[in-house]
């Protein structure tokens, strides 16, 4: 006798323990790359867990100061200028790794009468940066008609700023050639290392002061000056060697405008400046032209004066943020003050000389493109320079040679101490969404272009797109700021209140929501700090955020006459659980509590589970049992 085979329930299980989107349609089991997710906030995948994302809580209030590019001793410093009772007004502190604040002293400045011009002026622009473990501000003031005026240093000492005296910038010793007018006719081979007219690098912006240098020959009586019509200049003139012995000696006189002088070197020798050509003659007691005693003498010329205020000094102190980059290839620290974000020239850039930030020669700038640079990165040996619609990037060519090497001797010719910074066009279709928004992480650049794309700057010639997958969510966002930090093994992009979260290890995204509109961060420990405009915010504290992940729909792989699910039963550590039956959302919310959810669930062929949860989970199980009717 036959018996009919009799129906009978199977127990189905999926184990949940590792993913971040959801179940893949077609194949049971299989986790979704978090990429292909179809919905999940304050979310992130964490030490093998899917859990909440960290708290983000106000840690210190403060409102309307700027966050500065100086880090000292792990503090991060932020200060800000106001006009205060005719005066000016410039406060400052640091946030430390905790997020607490270091109060600096107030720097009060008084209106004054310029030092240049007949008018009273007043700060009202700085920038700060860090230089031998020191933090500077430069200062620009400009008189009663709102035109620049003059720019000061003041350096940070025990919580207080203090001005850096004009004597203490840096004034180069410019060899304009090494043995006046007439090293032409010397034999060879006496002229061939001073005698080529040359240049180092050009006068300091930052200061009047020039200074100018000659080796004496026998036979030179002229020494231009640079500077044509001195009429009204001061000069002096230095000489630094050997007077009728070996012994090194030092001896200095003053030529006033129109007058001689007698030269105290020599016998009736008296020196002049002829203003219209700007040149240093010696004459002897009959006005002829002779070089000072050779017979007597050896060494070196020094002429020092004073030019007028450069106008190309505004644009150093009008600069906004800045860098160090340039020098020991390009890389590590850098050795070269770059400074950018001009309050008028909105696409220049600037740098120092080598190791001295108070040393910007004339000729070291360049203008990018024609759209204003909003901010600049340092990768590896490139220097990115993002604007509003193109990417350049510079890197350094030359020399790791100063002005000092070359008056030590160390540098015989002047074009071997050259430093060159091409710039080179990396994209001229893409730029920067806002100031804020890059980071470099593991020597990548990571950024959020104009057109809301996120991406990754690999080399000189590769930008690859990250944001395909969410690029739609991204699109929908408002703001006029973004802001790109590391954090942990992620890294964040954030556009007002939306975070979008970037898995660096899996190439997953996921998507955050903040407390509050955030602006810049703070980069400086493990766990950065975001900036509002009420204060610094920090990942810490207790959940205080609505967090769930939805899964894709998936339809237990039955065919199609099986797909009738008699009972789903759901277990987890923690959380709440909703329900999408056929793609329509149920009102069914429970809490999963390791019983059975659903019995006898007919005429349910596709589920999507949405699952809020308070801790982390360490996985979630769905079991569920088809009819085999």
């Amino acid at each position: 006798m036959k018996y009919p085979l009799l129906s009978y329930p199977a127990e189905n299980k999926l184990v949940l323990n590792d993913f971040s989107g959801g179940i893949n349609k077609s194949v049971p089991a299989k986790f979704i790359n978090a990429n292909e997710q179809s919905d999940l906030k304050n979310m992130w995948f964490y030490e093998g867990e899917l859990k909440p994302r960290p708290c983000i809580n106000l840690k210190s209030e403060f409102s309307g100061y700027k966050k500065s590019n100086v880090i000292l001793n792990q503090k991060q410093f932020f200060y800000k200028l106001e006009p205060e009772n005719a005066g000016t007004s410039i406060y400052s502190f640091f946030i430390d790794e905790s997020g607490n604040k270091i109060q600096n002293e107030t720097l009060y400045l008084e209106p004054k009468s310029s030092d240049f011009a007949f008018t009273t002026v007043t700060a009202y622009h700085c920038f700060a940066f860090l230089y031998n473990e020191t933090v500077y501000l430069a200062i620009a003031f400009r008189d009663n008609e709102n035109f620049f005026a003059h720019g000061e240093f003041y350096e940070l000492k025990n919580n207080a700023f203090l001005k850096v005296e004009e004597e203490k910038i840096y004034a180069p010793l410019i060899m304009i050639n090494g043995k006046g007018n007439k090293y032409g006719t010397l034999p060879s081979p006496d002229n061939t290392v001073f005698a080529k007219a040359s240049s180092f690098e050009g006068i300091n912006l930052l200061t009047n002061r020039v200074r100018v240098q000659y080796t004496t020959d026998g036979v030179s009586s002229m020494f231009a000056l640079t500077k044509s019509y001195m009429m009204d200049k001061e000069v002096i003139v230095r000489f630094r060697g050997s007077i009728n012995s070996s012994s090194a000696q030092e001896t200095e006189v003053t030529i006033l405008p129109g007058k001689k002088i007698d030269f105290p070197i020599g016998t009736n020798i008296k020196c002049y400046v002829r203003d219209k050509y700007g040149s240093l003659i010696f004459e002897d007691k009959d006005g002829k032209e002779v070089a000072p005693d050779a017979s007597s003498i050896a060494g070196n010329l020094e002429i020092e004066f004073y030019l007028e205020e450069n106008p190309n000094k505004q644009s150093i102190f009008e600069m906004e943020e800045n860098c160090f980059f340039g020098g020991s290839g390009g890389s590590g620290k850098g050795n070269r003050l770059f400074l950018y974000k001009n309050k008028n020239n909105a696409n220049l850039i600037r740098w120092s000389d080598i190791n001295n930030p108070f040393y910007f020669p004339e000729n070291n700038y360049a203008n990018i493109s024609n759209d204003k640079i909003l901010t600049v990165k340092k990768q590896n040996d490139m220097l990115l320079i993002f604007s509003e619609k193109s990417i350049h990037y510079a890197t350094y060519i030359g020399g790791e040679y100063s002005a000092n090497d070359l008056l030590s001797g160390s540098v015989t010719d002047v074009t071997a101490v050259s430093a060159i910074f091409p710039i080179t066009q990396l994209s001229g279709d893409m730029g920067i969404f806002s100031p804020n928004a890059a980071t470099v992480i593991n020597g990548k650049t990571y950024f959020l272009s104009n057109t809301k794309k996120v991406c990754r700057i690999d080399s000189s010639n590769s930008i690859t797109v990250l944001s395909e997958k969410i690029q739609p969510l991204i699109n929908n966002t408002s703001a006029d700021e973004s802001v790109l930090l590391p954090f942990k093994n992620y890294f964040l992009t954030i556009l007002g209140k939306n975070i979008f979260c970037f898995n660096i290890n899996y190439s997953s995204w996921y998507y955050w929501e903040a407390p509050v509109i955030i602006y810049n961060a703070v980069k400086n420990s493990e766990n950065p700090y975001l900036i509002a405009q009420n204060g610094i915010y920090g990942f810490f504290g207790k959940e205080n955020f609505e967090s769930y992940f939805k899964t894709a729909e998936f339809d237990f792989n039955a065919p199609e006459k099986l797909k009738k699910i008699s009972g789903i039963y759901c277990s987890s550590n923690n959380g709440s659980i909703e329900f999408e039956f056929n793609g329509t959302k149920s009102k069914l919310k429970k809490p999963i509590n390791n019983y059975k959810i659903i019995a006898n669930a007919k005429n349910v062929y596709t589920l999507a589970l949405k699952l809020w949860v308070k801790k982390s989970i360490s996985g979630i199980t769905v079991r569920y049992i088809l009819s085999r009717k």
